[in-house]
């Protein structure tokens, strides 16, 4: 199975396209135990740890990380203005989440 996706970096303007491809056992292995993590319940347990938390990190974690040994990802670089111009919906999500962190700091002072 092979997917895709951009990576930007609108501080730096920097973008890469990555390349993912591996059996389809790792990524949906890889998608399912992530799936499984987010809705954990976050039930407070013993000593001030948490259930999600624990799960996350003793079963979840090692497993995609386990995957992510077996998919091969290949990074190339890109043209930041011309990514821009071809995935504007990706940028338009990252400034607005950039602006409800700043608003979120500037209440913070």
């Amino acid at each position: 199975m092979k997917s895709w996706g951009i990576r930007i970096n609108t501080i730096y303007k920097t973008a890469h396209y990555h390349f993912d491809e591996a059996n389809s056992f790792f990524f949906i292995l890889k998608s399912l135990i992530q799936r499984i993590c987010d809705i954990i319940p976050s039930i407070p347990l013993l000593r001030g740890y948490r259930l999600d938390d624990l799960f996350h990190l003793c079963i979840c974690s090692p497993i995609v990380d386990w995957c992510w040994t077996h998919i091969r990802v290949i990074f190339i670089k890109a043209n930041y203005d011309e990514v821009l111009k071809k995935f504007p919906k990706e940028f338009d999500f990252i400034c607005d989440l950039k602006e409800q962190v700043n608003e979120k700091m500037d209440e913070a002072k």
